[in-house]
């Protein structure tokens, strides 16, 4: 395959990664605002501690538990992965590192091999980065559901106090 072709690939390839990354930041703040939700109606509904019972106990742990886990793994799914490649003249945590003139002298002077290979490590941190967010959104979605029914069954135990 020539070269630059190897190189459009490579270029679509995170550009595909990187769509991926944004769908997966994209659900992540609707499921923090759920989970938030969830939380501010618990605490609201929540009786005073004079009135709290074993049973209270349990009902109010559960309906704060898995939101609070889940809320917990959107926190880690949302945190900057800003390591990568060091020397990339394509990353941009690369490029900053450099003084200008280097980069420009490093961004012209280097063979479409270089540029080649600087975009597939790219790609393969962007796949990492990727399946690290979207593993932790999945579990915490995971939480959230799981949490549905208790949630409101204790809100409903709660409000009826």
């Amino acid at each position: 395959m020539p070269p630059d072709e190897q190189i459009r690939i490579a270029e679509a390839t995170l550009d595909r990664l990187l769509d991926m990354v944004r769908a997966i930041d994209a659900k992540t703040p609707i499921v923090l605002a759920i989970n938030t939700g969830m939380l501010g109606v618990a605490m609201a509904m929540a009786p005073a501690l004079s009135q709290w019972t074993e049973w209270t106990m349990l009902c109010a742990s559960v309906a704060v538990l898995c939101p609070a886990v889940s809320l917990v793994l959107c926190a880690v799914a949302t945190f900057p992965h800003t390591d990568g490649p060091g020397k990339s003249l394509v990353y941009f945590g690369g490029i900053q590192r450099l003084p200008i003139n280097e980069f420009m002298k490093g961004a012209c002077g280097r063979t479409q091999p270089e540029y080649l290979e600087d975009m597939l490590r790219q790609v393969h941190r962007n796949a990492q980065i990727a399946w690290f967010k979207y593993r932790f959104i999945q579990h915490s979605l995971r939480w959230l559901f799981l949490g549905l029914a208790p949630w409101v069954a204790g809100v409903i135990f709660l409000f009826q106090r």
